[in-house]
């Protein structure tokens, strides 16, 4: 078997590349830390898809209230908008602020 090529791979569309990103952000929304369940839970867009594409690098774990807040903002705009609002402290926007770049370099890749 064929070793699948992560920077290709649609995690966006593709059920198991859902599931790899749920399981990357350890059932909990990315941005605002709220536990997920296969009712609230959808995959987001750090850039919106005009800007971005499907690949884990541009793919997290949401709630569906991040998710809709959040519309066509970057993930990183977003984040700062949670944080003035008090809905992140200091220290958990820095955490996740942190860990979008890592997302985006690459160095944060899900398992399939």
């Amino acid at each position: 078997m064929a070793k699948m090529d992560l920077e290709t791979f649609d995690f966006y569309s593709e059920p198991s590349g859902r599931e790899a990103i749920f399981a990357r952000e350890n059932g909990k929304c990315f941005y605002c830390l709220a536990l997920l369940n296969d009712r609230n839970r959808v995959i987001d867009h750090i850039l919106p898809v005009a800007c971005g594409d499907n690949t884990y690098r541009n793919c997290v774990a949401a709630c569906l209230s991040c998710n809709s807040e959040k519309g066509e903002t970057s993930g990183e705009e977003f984040l700062r908008v949670l944080c003035r609002k008090g809905r992140l402290s200091a220290e958990e926007f820095d955490s996740r602020y942190r860990l979008l770049q890592s997302i985006q370099i690459g160095l944060e890749k899900p398992e399939l």
